[in-house]
């Protein structure tokens, strides 16, 4: 049943429902009818009891207006409509859009027929200083912050106590997003967006592009519709939930130490048994995650010219960028190798522009934490590196390779090959996002300084550096199931003591381990941890990410042996035995 009425500002004649039909979008029961006559809620009383201006009659409609109405279904995919009010258009700074004709009486009302899928509905806005997301459960990731006071347009405050990504497509992020529950609808600022992604937006009277600058790709679009630009979703892509641990998969415990060490070779595992016999070593086995890893055409050649002391000479080199940016925004990394030990730093880059004040505090580093002078730094004609007085005032020997002469800077590049080896080996093995790239390149990193080398007289990196063995019992299996204290300020009597976690790797300078918690996505430092190695509970919905570790039969441990023995030999008498009573007697 609808209800007409005449709104007495406006000719009734003009507003008349029945006389001139219902619009396309009119619903039952939709309140935007409502908005249309009446300002506030006490308007719309006085017109109800007005008589004569109310007239209740049953739907009606013509056959072209059916027709109208299926090829809108059908053509644009409706599946809800959206009503928002002006205060609902603006955030943090004093921003709009201009208004519709319709506007002019002092009445807003935007309803709107759109895509709408799991990420909701988002605005383009040139005048917003922030993005703006009002459902927190479709984040990719966030954290809690301190609070963030923004400013309604109608003069009120809102609070946001989370940031953090939403994920639109493979190819099109937007980070640093303020989580306002009160806010209905989503918003995209052109400002940070360019500045962050490096990419154009261009208007037109009809689409908004995003477009990434340096290859001028399409990473979105967005449709104009009542004055205001939506961003267009593929359903294909707009999916926000990443964690799914519904599965798990064991590993064979004779893989343990393979998958520790970051799917380390067989010559190498070998190797190192003979120096550390708790390393459990299966030489016939094969791993899919080392050939999906580092499985190569040809080798690199090796230099047999090598620095006489640690520091002496540093390799410089800059990986990226990387179209898919990490968890936090980063899209490069720097690597700088010592030419002597062969020890790796890496650091993890947002811009090229950074490149400087890493390579600087690099030096100020070494020079105050290691007593210890740089004589020589090799890089490419990357302009990044081009610091001629700084150096000058240091006194470093800058050294750069020629044009398209990249094997003179050789050393760093192989680096490359190896650490990018070791992470795509550990993404593969933990079936994390690519996106955690960023923490598998670090753990990587990490592991192959502790690992001995035949170029360093099977002499690890780290021992070359420090004078002395790391320590391997600390290492974790990434990606592997963990357990973390909660913190006690956080907690009741009767809530969880503990946070089910991933574990990520390692911070310098912090005595604990780096995790990604399983139930709100966030990624924390702790040290009161438990870990499972044998367990990895992220588990995609792709089957394309499964891999198989084909064991041979079980390797016994070297304190397992007497015991075994003794079990052979029981087993072989009891079956030579011929009465229960010899039985006996054996026992006894």
């Amino acid at each position: 049943m609808y209800i007409l009425w005449k709104d007495k500002s406006h000719n009734g004649s003009e507003t008349c429902y029945r006389k001139h039909g219902f619009p396309p979008h009119f619903q039952k029961g939709n309140s935007s009818v409502a908005n249309i006559a009446c300002n506030d809620t006490t308007n719309l009383k006085e017109d109800l009891s007005a008589n004569g201006d109310i007239h209740i009659a049953p739907p009606s409609f013509t056959h072209e207006q059916y027709e109208k109405i299926l090829n809108l279904i059908q053509g644009s995919g409706i599946n809800q409509q959206f009503t928002t009010t002006a205060n609902q258009v603006n955030t943090t700074t004093q921003f709009g859009h201009s208004p519709s004709e319709k506007h002019k009486s002092g009445k807003i009302n935007i309803s709107s027929s759109f895509n709408s899928f799991s990420l909701g509905s988002w605005i383009i806005d040139s005048g917003a200083s922030d993005h703006i997301y009002a459902s927190l459960k479709n984040f990719y990731t966030f954290n809690e912050v301190k609070p963030i006071s923004i400013r309604l347009p109608n003069g009120q405050f809102s609070i946001a106590k989370h940031v953090g990504t939403v994920r639109f497509s493979p190819d099109f992020s937007i980070i640093d997003v303020l989580y306002v529950p009160n806010f209905s609808l989503n918003l995209i600022s052109v400002s940070k967006l360019s500045s962050v992604l490096n990419c154009v937006v261009s208007f037109n009277d009809l689409i908004c592009l995003i477009q990434d600058q340096k290859s001028q790709r399409t990473i979105g679009s967005a449709e104009k519709f009542e004055w205001l630009y939506h961003l267009v979703l593929d359903d294909k892509h707009a999916s926000c939930s990443i964690i799914q641990t519904v599965e798990t998969q064991i590993l064979p415990e004779d893989a343990l130490w393979h998958f520790r060490l970051g799917h380390l070779s067989i010559s190498r595992m070998i190797s190192m048994n003979s120096e550390f016999p708790f390393i459990v070593v299966d030489p016939k086995a094969v791993c899919d995650v080392c050939h999906y890893a580092r499985h190569k055409k040809l080798p690199y050649n090796i230099s047999l010219n090598k620095a006489t002391s640690p520091y002496e000479l540093l390799h410089f080199d800059i990986w990226g960028p990387i179209s898919i940016h990490s968890i936090h925004g980063h899209s490069y990394f720097l690597t700088i190798v010592d030419d002597f030990s062969r020890f790796t730093w890496v650091s993890l880059l947002k811009s090229k522009a950074e490149v400087r004040q890493h390579v600087q505090n690099f030096i100020e580093l070494i020079e105050n934490q290691h007593n210890a002078r740089i004589k020589i730094i090799r890089t490419n004609n990357g302009p990044e590196f081009i610091m001629p007085q700084y150096y000058a005032s240091k006194g470093i020997v800058h050294q750069t390779s020629c044009v398209e002469s990249l094997q003179q800077n050789g050393r760093v590049k192989r680096k490359h090959q190896h650490v990018l080896n070791v992470g795509r080996a550990l993404l593969f093995q933990s079936k994390l996002p690519k996106q955690f790239w960023s923490y598998a390149i670090l753990h990587a990193t990490y592991i192959i300084n502790t690992i001995p080398s035949t170029l360093l007289k099977n002499k690890s990196p780290y021992l070359l550096l420090y004078n002395h063995a790391p320590n391997l019992h600390d290492l974790k299996v990434f990606g592997s199931l963990c357990y973390a204290s909660t913190l006690q300020s956080h907690r009741t009597k009767l809530a969880p003591r503990a946070r089910k976690c991933i574990f990520l790797g390692y911070k310098h300078g912090v005595k604990g381990v780096v995790l990604f918690d399983l139930s709100n996505r966030e990624i924390f430092i702790s040290r009161n941890v438990t870990h499972y190695e044998l367990i990895l509970p992220y588990m995609p919905s792709s089957p394309l990410s499964t891999w198989t570790y084909h064991s041979t039969p079980s390797i016994q441990h070297q304190n397992d042996v007497p015991l075994l023995s003794m079990y052979l030999s029981f087993l072989q008498l009891t079956l030579n035995l011929q009465s229960l009573e010899s039985l006996t007697l054996y026992l006894s």
